[in-house]
């Protein structure tokens, strides 16, 4: 009937495995793609559970009234490898930050959320705050006792454009640090004492 015409069967055993194998390999592509965002997801996520900011280190007297204030410090290298400031000895990292001033001026030219943790010459952490400027908290505080123990959790809040497109129209100073939400004051160990609730830096309980 159709003289001169070689018909080829479709060959079901080549063209069959080939797709299995395609599809086989789309499927490891799909996990390899899986396990690598799974891995950068935990690998910019901190323990405020938010993107990693740029960390800033900064070193203040535990006893100083403010935070924000770190007083003056003096402080000598004996030439032995060792280290002091105010008297007390200290590590290398400690004095280089402490006496060179590296973290504050990295902290002054810094216009971006980051996160501030504040330590004190020993090393042991004072607080952690997110930041969005030299003078500004925009989110979770955590203040430490001496004994590593949380002494005050709160929150600041944190402006959206809207709001700040709104300050600057009006040509009115933009409120910093204002508390929002719970804040928890614990003794040093570990009790709560006290609990507050604000919204937009009214007490409102």
């Amino acid at each position: 009937m159709f003289e001169g015409v070689h018909v080829v069967p479709l060959s079901v055993d080549i063209h069959i495995p080939k797709l299995a194998v395609i599809i086989n390999n789309m499927k490891h592509n799909i996990i390899k793609t899986v396990i690598l965002l799974t891995f950068f997801i935990f690998v910019i996520t901190d323990t405020y559970g938010q993107t990693v900011y740029q960390k800033i280190i900064k070193y203040c007297d535990r006893d100083s009234s403010s935070t924000s204030c770190c007083g003056s410090y003096t402080g000598y290298d004996d030439g032995a490898g060792h280290f002091f400031i105010n008297k007390k000895q200290v590590t290398k990292k400690v004095y280089d930050n402490i006496i060179k001033k590296e973290s504050e001026s990295i902290e002054l030219k810094c216009h971006a959320p980051y996160i501030l943790i504040t330590l004190d010459i020993d090393g042991d952490t004072i607080s952690k705050a997110l930041k969005e400027s030299f003078f500004n908290y925009c989110g979770l505080f955590i203040e430490y006792y001496k004994n590593g123990k949380i002494k005050t959790k709160g929150n600041y809040y944190n402006y959206s454009r809207q709001e700040r497109d709104e300050f600057t129209n009006r040509n009115y100073d933009m409120p910093l640090n204002v508390k929002d939400g719970e804040w928890l004051y614990y003794n040093d160990g570990g009790i709560l004492i006290k609990k507050e609730t604000y919204k937009k830096g009214v007490l409102i309980e």
